[in-house]
């Protein structure tokens, strides 16, 4: 009888660990593809913003680069991650806050559709920024939900911090400071957190 004890003792011990290790592992993957598509798209905002001042004047070729060359790196870097990361194991509240970010981000490409018809039909660059306005705050969406899952005070300040600037680029839209906040945004609330979730991360394992 007390080896049967020993045993699922072992076996509780065995999936604790295991569990365990997929949160840490899961949460390096997380915080690195939030590292990646922080920074890329941060710098191609901050880039598109200096050429709009006039600071890094920009030609038709590079204004095509550097609207379409961040999403060619990230889609890379997204198919290296998904290849990187099969089979593996999440934990129950990992999956949710999956999720969550999953319903936002196909939530995105329908608002991308709706806004970007109806600015195409209008020829209008202001309709067309309210995309980001929209996105940002399903992103602060999002990050809640990781708040109430996880209650961490530093995830409710990165929602806040995305509704915050959602709300800033709906007072800015038609002018060149909505570029430079949404490219401080994508670095301050993408990209740094996902640098934080990278080394918490380290430190659990």
């Amino acid at each position: 009888m007390s080896g049967d004890s020993q045993s699922v003792h072992d076996d509780l011990a065995f999936m604790r660990s295991v569990v365990e290790a997929g949160n840490s592992r899961t949460a390096m993957a997380g915080g690195f593809i939030f590292f990646a598509g922080g920074l890329i798209y941060g710098l191609q905002c901050l880039v598109q913003w200096l050429g709009l001042i006039g600071i890094l004047p920009l030609s038709q070729t590079g204004w095509l680069v550097t609207g379409l060359g961040p999403t060619a790196i990230f889609l890379i870097v997204l198919g290296w991650f998904v290849w990187r990361t099969r089979g593996m194991i999440q934990p129950r509240v990992q999956r949710a806050i999956n999720a969550a970010f999953a319903a936002a981000g196909t939530t995105n490409v329908a608002i991308l559709i709706v806004v970007g018809t109806l600015a195409a039909r209008k020829d209008s660059g202001e309709i067309w920024e309210l995309y980001p306005c929209v996105v940002f705050a399903l992103q602060g969406a999002a990050w809640l939900v990781a708040f109430m899952l996880r209650r961490r005070t530093w995830l409710l300040a990165v929602a806040l911090g995305w509704f915050a600037s959602a709300i800033l680029l709906g007072f800015l839209i038609g002018t060149t400071t909505f570029v430079l906040v949404a490219a401080l945004a994508l670095l301050g609330l993408m990209a740094l957190p996902g640098l934080v979730m990278m080394r918490l991360a380290q430190r659990a394992e």
